[in-house]
């Protein structure tokens, strides 16, 4: 009876050293499969004026789910572009960089679900001839709007009919601008740029 419990006691620990081995490669296994499928078929291209446009189809989008565009001009620091809240039932997004910076610019997809997890897609690289004066992001805004420049400009968010929603006097560098009083919709965002005698329309979304 005794050599009967010894073998079984035998047993069960080469079964725990055994499982004890394998756990670590099943776990790397699982977590590559979620980065894998944080993002299906993210792309970019260049498009007309300089800008780039960012599609991605995601699966299985809930409320709860959260897709930010990070960018980077180095392939190392990142910074938001831009953030739109999944929609259930709806697995296309897109989102565009208006003002991209002159030579390599490299884009990611965050994806964030509501029990905490963080997923990355790839990282996809898309080259811009022309460094830009003037930039603003993210696009669609939720509330803040970061406008950047190389010098003083005049900007004015319009609706849709062409009525006068805001205006301010932008100076060199990084500003950020409330929207949030503007209501869920479609706007345009003129630049007045009394240096180079220049004015353009962009479309801003609110979210």
């Amino acid at each position: 009876m005794k050599e009967l419990l010894l073998l079984i006691g035998a047993y069960c620990l080469c079964c725990c050293y055994a499982t004890a081995q394998e756990a670590p490669d099943t776990v790397r296994a699982v977590r590559a499969e979620s980065v894998d499928s944080a993002a299906v078929r993210f792309s970019c291209q260049l498009q007309g004026r300089g800008q780039i446009l960012l599609e991605w189809t995601a699966d299985s989008v809930t409320e709860g789910d959260y897709f930010i565009i990070e960018h980077s001009t180095d392939d190392q620091q990142f910074q938001t572009l831009g953030a739109i809240r999944g929609i259930n039932g709806q697995n296309r997004y897109q989102i565009s960089d208006n003002a991209p910076f002159g030579g390599s610019n490299y884009y990611r997809l965050k994806r964030m679900g509501l029990r905490g997890q963080v997923l990355y897609s790839k990282i996809l690289r898309q080259s811009s001839s022309a460094a830009a004066s003037f930039r603003f992001y993210p696009n669609p805004v939720d509330k803040m709007l970061i406008i950047q420049s190389d010098h003083a400009i005049d900007i004015q968010v319009l609706s849709s009919m062409g009525a006068l929603r805001l205006s301010r006097a932008i100076q060199p560098g990084l500003q950020v601008i409330n929207l949030s009083a503007l209501e869920k919709g479609t706007y345009l965002l003129r630049i007045s740029d009394k240096e180079n005698k220049t004015d353009r329309m962009e479309q801003l979304i609110k979210n």
